[in-house]
């Protein structure tokens, strides 16, 4: 895959340019980064019409947000968002720290943050627990005595 960032240093058809040089030494994928519009991102679809495509959609970045049915029509197969999530997690933990500065507790918030349980499932706790298990006091003594004898 091939990346350019000419697009904020010179120009779209620039950073064309040094995609089409890119694929023409083995590139099967293009990723130009941050076209300004909704023109530029069907001009590189129209650059490389058979060529895969990535799109970076960076909220309040360069290029506007458009959904992944346009993108997939524009021939953009992958389509990342690479700080959406980490700005949702600033705004809650901007507005829990708040309410806690302002309430003196979280307890207000608390229909907005996932449950104990459902964050110990989501992040895998029994399945670590299980693992750890397998390597306890008790279990690796029983496996030393057999490596012994």
């Amino acid at each position: 895959m091939s990346r350019t960032d000419a697009r904020a240093v010179y120009d779209l058809d620039e950073a064309i340019a040094r995609s089409k040089r890119y694929q023409a030494a083995g590139a099967d994928m293009v990723f130009i980064e941050a076209p300004r519009n909704l023109d530029e991102l069907t001009k590189i679809h129209e650059a490389f019409p058979n060529t895969p495509l990535m799109a970076n959609m960076i909220e309040g970045g360069k290029t506007p947000l458009t959904d992944t049915a346009k993108l997939r029509d524009l021939g953009f197969r992958i389509v990342v968002y690479p700080t959406a999530m980490t700005y949702a997690r600033a705004f809650a933990d901007e507005q829990l720290v708040e309410t806690l500065i302002q309430t003196g507790s979280t307890k207000s918030y608390e229909d907005r943050m996932i449950t104990f349980d459902k964050f110990n499932h989501f992040v895998g706790l029994d399945q670590v627990n299980a693992r750890e298990a397998q390597y306890d006091a008790k279990h690796m003594a029983a496996e030393l005595a057999t490596l012994k004898a």
